[in-house]
């Protein structure tokens, strides 16, 4: 498919509601998403609202992320966004966006190499996999460390969703901790989504790029929890599995799913943790 022609932008609080509604038509078919919008409890789970809070949020911390749409060049727009996290950079070291003579926002990325973190591109991305696959690599849910989602009581800790985001939110910290012990340079993504009707023409790619560039100009790492099916793509884009996490659905649905498949399953759900290695110039 051809590509569309498209501008990066930073996102400014004018857009979330754009962005909100994008987020969640991306995941409608994101079975994780579905299981947990299924709930029928005290506070059953709100994929726009929850969306729409975690942005606002980002939105108030940029030392520490740069939060970018994709703009059609031709109709203005939104076709996605992405947000990416930068761990260890100074807050001049982060690209700023500027102006150019047309009124349009282009990010500034005027740093210099850091060599300071040379062994990251020395490292052998087969190797850490490998590493990663016959140490803590892979987890599941019966293994998986649990606590309680932040804000929930004793009295919600049989609550089949509050305990599946235990298990998610668990492993995510077990992750982070992994990928960005003290003193680590890197960048990360926080999310990304694109609205389902152009996926596929680039947009995604873009987003991306516009990140893993920096990456390689400072020759630091990137890494993403993904969700199913974003994983081939980020795999397109270099990034290498270094663990996941497995989970029965089923456990913990509250019921079978609507649009039956055949056999009224959920099934398991594969969250992949992904590395990138800088790529040097030659």
């Amino acid at each position: 498919m051809a590509n569309i022609s498209l501008s990066l932008y930073p996102v400014t609080h004018a857009d979330l509601a754009d962005i909100v509604r994008i987020s969640s038509d991306s995941f409608a078919k994101d079975r994780h998403t579905m299981v947990k919008a299924h709930h029928a409890g005290r506070n059953p789970y709100n994929h726009e609202d929850a969306s729409l809070g975690l942005l606002s949020y980002y939105m108030s911390i940029p030392e520490k992320l740069r939060f970018v749409k994709a703009v059609d060049d031709n109709s203005g727009r939104i076709l996605g966004s992405v947000i990416w996290g930068f761990r260890g950079f100074s807050k001049e070291s982060i690209p700023i966006w500027t102006r150019d003579g047309l009124g349009r926002s282009r990010c500034a990325q005027n740093m210099s190499p850091d060599n300071s973190r040379g062994d990251v591109v020395k490292r052998d991305a087969a190797a850490e996999v490998k590493a990663a696959e016959m140490g803590k690599g892979v987890s599941n849910a019966d293994n998986a460390p649990q606590s309680l989602p932040q804000g929930c009581s004793e009295a919600d800790k049989d609550d089949p969703i509050n305990r599946l985001m235990a298990i998610t939110d668990t492993d995510m910290r077990r992750w982070q901790e992994l990928f960005m012990p003290t003193g680590t340079k890197c960048m990360f993504i926080v999310g990304l989504s694109v609205d389902p009707k152009i996926q596929g023409h680039g947009v995604g790619t873009a987003l991306i790029r516009w990140g893993t560039a920096i990456a390689d100009t400072t020759n630091v790492f990137c890494w993403v929890h993904s969700s199913e099916s974003a994983y081939s793509f980020y795999k397109k884009e270099g990034f290498e599995v270094m663990g996941t996490l497995e989970v029965d659905l089923d456990e913990f649905a509250p019921g079978p799913p609507e649009e039956d498949s055949g056999n009224g399953k959920w099934g398991h759900y594969i969250f992949r943790y992904m590395k990138r290695l800088p790529i040097q110039k030659t």
